[in-house]
């Protein structure tokens, strides 16, 4: 693509994926400064080559002040990811889905620190080589399995990976059909999910209705890890702040906020998805 084209590309996806027009301008607007890393940019749609050209291109593109650089490289990556979906036979409301990742993290960060920008490109490398797709409310990555021998799978083989992006609608139906779609995709393979959510010490805080309760219902959880620390991001949308300015809006807020300050834990598990759920 030449510089026009990439221009309009960038207009394109943003405007299919909702990122916000404040942050589309300021992309464009970086443009200029990455389109002489063509070559850097097309190996992050290699998935033998992705991560570590995404590593090498992070170093190159610095400084780079709230992530543009690499998020405008990235987002011209993606137009060679959205053909492979397509020719994987991929839906365009799959494709779109999938990179509404982009748009969801620029505005992530805007949540956290009150001005628009990117710093989520350690994760995005995967959606463009492949690896991740969204499937109605769920993110699958196919990956190895990187956790301890466990339900008859041995670290090191092929699994799938369950991710809960923070803008999900879990409902009843929308998990039943993601997961559906997703074990009809991927038939064979074990799913997994590592995750806050996975969490042994969730059971004192979620309602007995509550949809992120059904959704642990469907994993046998194993392995549990109390130094992770990621519910600070997903429940309180700031890693900032100490603990006793942390948000009260929600009853899980208040609940997991108190059990910090009694010094207490959450930390993260591995769920195994059970074959019926």
């Amino acid at each position: 693509m030449n510089s026009e084209q990439k221009r309009k590309w960038i207009e394109r996806i943003c405007e299919n994926i909702n990122i916000p027009l404040q942050a589309t301008q300021k992309v464009i607007a970086t443009l200029p400064q990455v389109v002489d890393f063509e070559n850097e940019i097309a190996a992050m749609n290699c998935q033998e080559k992705s991560e570590e050209s995404w590593k090498q291109l992070k170093k190159q593109l610095e400084p780079d002040q709230d992530g543009w650089k690499m998020l405008t490289a990235m987002l011209i990556a993606a137009e060679k990811a959205c053909e492979a979906m397509r020719t994987k036979g991929d839906t365009e409301k799959q494709i779109w889905a999938t990179m509404g990742v982009f748009s969801r993290f620029v505005k992530e960060y805007f949540s956290e620190l009150g001005r628009y920008g990117f710093d989520r490109d350690f994760w995005i490398w995967r959606q463009l080589c492949g690896k991740i797709i969204r499937l109605g409310c769920f993110e699958y990555e196919v990956t190895v399995y990187d956790g301890k021998d466990w339900q008859g799978v041995h670290t090191g083989e092929p699994c799938v990976l369950i991710h809960i992006p923070s803008d999900s609608n879990m409902s009843h139906k929308q998990q039943e059909q993601s997961i559906g779609l997703a074990r009809v995709k991927w038939s064979g393979l074990p799913f997994f999910c590592y995750s806050w959510l996975m969490a042994p010490a969730l059971d004192e805080f979620l309602p007995a209705q509550s949809k992120l309760r059904e959704f642990r219902s469907r994993f046998e959880v194993s392995q549990v890890d109390l130094q992770n620390k990621d519910y600070i991001r997903w429940v309180f949308n700031n890693t900032q702040l100490p603990v006793e300015e942390w948000q009260e809006e929600t009853t899980l807020q208040r609940n997991i906020k108190t059990h910090i300050m009694n010094h207490g834990k959450v930390g993260a598990a591995w769920g195994y998805l059970k074959p019926n759920r």
